[in-house]
């Protein structure tokens, strides 16, 4: 909360990144004690109750092990090929493996794999979501995401025989991106189908990044994993902090009055040329 009594919400990636608001070397009126601190590393994880939302492993890394790495993308407009022996469909965040019995391709993960590095020797630091991962996939040829939890209206009551019969279902927490409308090529280019959609991904029906009618280009999926995933565009500069630098300094300053005041605690101070948030 700000002097003017205006809360003001910064990502603590934000926080890490910014230039120092004050250098507080000169206020020092005794020497720091530093509080060394174990590393930690992140754990990040959600609900994958939803059907085909539940991931095949643990991590990334597990699942690509027994398929040594290699995992080829598939973009277009078209079905996922049979030819192809681990696909990934960016559109819908699937992951398909060619039987090798029938020769024809069945889908064997979701992206919602939980962030996990599993360094040896390093405690964690978990971060658990209480929402619940949305699966896509294509439905009567239409990219639509997978909430299959039932509808509920939260302010449905019936009334009846001087009874109240409140609606007591609940619903897990879910989220999508609302992408607004996409023209989408149905069958073999015979008909062009616009009609608005929302996804748990930053992709369109053709696996190509989403971008609106601004010219804005969606580029963060909900998923953990990836350049567009939760840890790479929020998390990893926290990560590398817990892991070499979240010490703690005891220091006795004298900070005058004024000074206090202008502090942005959403930004680091300088202490003999070293960043430190308050």
């Amino acid at each position: 909360v700000n002097a003017g009594r205006k809360a003001v919400i910064r990502l603590l990636k934000d926080s890490i990144g910014a230039t120092a608001s004050a250098d507080w070397t000169p206020l020092k009126a005794s020497e720091p004690e530093i509080n060394y601190t174990p590393a930690k590393q992140l754990r990040l994880s959600a609900g994958t109750s939803f059907k085909e939302a539940e991931p095949a492993a643990d991590s990334f890394e597990k699942f690509l092990k027994p398929y040594g790495g290699i995992i080829t993308e598939f973009t277009g407009d078209r079905d996922v090929p049979d030819e192809l022996y681990i696909t990934y469909q960016p559109s819908t965040g699937r992951y398909y493996k060619r039987d090798i019995v029938n020769k024809k391709k069945k889908w064997i993960s979701s992206d919602f794999f939980p962030w996990d590095k599993a360094t040896p020797g390093v405690d964690y630091l978990e971060i658990t979501g209480k929402d619940e991962c949305v699966p896509m996939a294509f439905k009567t040829g239409l990219l639509t995401p997978g909430y299959l939890a039932g509808a509920v209206n939260i302010n449905t009551t019936l009334r009846g025989a001087a009874k109240e019969q409140g609606e007591k279902k609940q619903t897990p927490l879910a989220f999508c991106f609302a992408m607004g409308k996409t023209n989408q090529i149905i069958g073999a280019g015979a008909l062009v189908e616009e009609y608005y959609f929302g996804s748990s991904l930053c992709r369109g029906p053709k696996g190509e990044y989403f971008q609106d009618p601004g010219g804005n280009v969606y580029r963060y999926s909900l998923v953990f994993r990836g350049e567009d995933g939760a840890f790479n565009r929020f998390f990893k500069e926290y990560d590398a902090v817990l892991r070499h630098a979240d010490h703690v300094y005891a220091v006795q300053m004298n900070p005058d009055k004024a000074g206090l005041l202008k502090l942005d605690t959403s930004r680091p101070v300088m202490l003999h040329g070293q960043r430190m948030m308050v």
